[in-house]
């Protein structure tokens, strides 16, 4: 593939990341999936396009004194452990079945995306959810069973 169309996919999935201030890999896997990119590659592009902005992120809420970190911890271990396993999976699979998972996650976290940015403008988290520490578990290991696995 041609780093032209990366760097398009790269460029358009920026502007509505901006605009937004989320779904950059989504829209980025998305694209590269639609111009032909085998799902493992796809992923690794992505992943390896997120490393600034992550970083970038993550340093800027540190600044800001903006991270719990029980919460953290408690989404960090199995968001590790759920991405480890998401990658492995990815790898196994046959390149075909894995163009239609990952399209079909993607699909779904797009519909969620465009629900919540629509339909539901104020949203208020449940703090009795996100302090139990067994659905930050689910959380994390979830969350990162899908990123790695092509969200």
């Amino acid at each position: 593939m041609n780093w032209l169309f990366f760097a398009l996919a790269g460029s358009i999935a920026q502007l509505i990341d901006g605009a937004l201030g989320m779904g950059f890999g989504l829209t980025s896997s998305t694209l590269l999936l639609t111009l032909g990119t085998s799902a493992a590659v796809a992923s690794a592009a992505v992943h390896a396009a997120e490393i600034g902005t992550t970083l970038a992120s993550g340093v800027s809420h540190w600044h800001r004194e903006n991270i719990d970190f029980t919460i953290l911890k408690r989404l960090a271990i199995p968001g590790g452990i759920g991405a480890f396993a998401g990658a492995t999976f990815l790898s196994s699979i046959d390149l075909s079945g894995g163009t239609i998972f990952i399209s079909t996650i993607l699909l779904l976290l797009g519909l969620v995306l465009l629900y919540r940015n629509v339909f539901q403008t104020n949203i208020k988290p449940n703090m009795a959810e996100i302090n139990n520490p067994r659905y930050l578990t689910f959380l994390g290991a979830t969350g990162g069973f899908v990123d790695a696995s092509g969200g």
